[in-house]
């Protein structure tokens, strides 16, 4: 890859904030659901993700990012919640992998590689 490759990754993450901001609700998630329990983590990890969305609003940033990442944490939570258990705030990430696995896989089947395309 180039240096402007690389930089363009860089820039779709959101920057090196944007890196750190989205592994802070996790941060907060596991540590809190191990001595409070799981809905002391949700809530925790949803007070993360709304902190960082109105950090963004005050710092003047792009706040899309931080809007998709709240309601990224939103999904998760809410699974975590309906299963019961914490190891379901990790599943919608799980899954999607899983998705665009399959995607990738069948578009190799097809002779027709999805890497090569984007």
């Amino acid at each position: 890859m180039t240096d402007r490759q690389q930089q363009s990754i860089l820039e779709q993450l959101g920057g090196v904030s944007g890196l750190v901001y989205s592994t802070l609700p996790i941060l907060v998630f596991v540590p809190i659901n191990s001595f409070w329990g799981l809905t002391a983590a949700i809530w925790a990890a949803l007070g993360v993700a709304a902190g960082v969305l109105v950090w963004r609003m005050i710092a003047r940033g792009a706040i899309q990012p931080a809007i998709s990442g709240f309601l990224g944490v939103g999904v998760c939570a809410f699974i975590a919640y309906r299963t019961g258990d914490a190891k379901g705030y990790f599943l919608f990430g799980i899954y999607t992998s899983l998705a665009y696995a399959g995607v990738f896989l069948l578009s190799i089947l097809f002779r027709w590689p999805l890497v090569g395309v984007l």
